[in-house]
């Protein structure tokens, strides 16, 4: 199996469908298979992927770890995705956050605040939750 997945990553840099990748594969009781193939961008001197590499996952994370929380903590009954969150002034519910209909601009500039700030009491809406879509990674 090992060798069947190293072929398949490296025959997917050679062909261009991606320059690099990096695989995990976790069983409950074993070691983590860890495997790399390619570069970071397809140029000659570009860094190569390693085990350690970092990448940014951008809109993955609502896939990879947001949903499969939210769903986890709704399955527990601790998340009704339905009950307006009281810490947000527009009171929109997870479903809306979630929708991206929650009336909040798709940016802020969150990396401009100092460490500690309590940017929750900054956010302010753009519109009333569920009148208007703004996607945002």
């Amino acid at each position: 199996m090992v060798d069947k997945l190293r072929q398949l990553l490296d025959q997917g840099c050679s062909r261009h469908l991606c320059p690099g990748a990096a695989l995990a594969v976790v069983e409950p009781d074993g070691e983590p298979l860890l495997l790399t193939a390619g570069r970071f961008t397809y140029a000659e001197t570009a860094p190569c992927v390693g085990v350690d590499s970092l990448f940014d996952l951008a809109s993955l994370t609502k896939v990879l770890v947001t949903t499969t929380l939210v769903a986890q903590l709704y399955e527990q009954g601790r998340l009704d995705l339905d009950a307006p969150w009281e810490f947000l002034p527009s009171r929109p519910t997870p479903r809306d956050l979630l929708a991206h209909c929650s009336g909040f601009p798709p940016t802020y500039p969150l990396w401009k605040l100092p460490p500690g700030t309590d940017w929750l009491t900054l956010l302010k809406p753009e519109a009333e939750p569920r009148t208007a879509s703004m996607y945002s990674d």
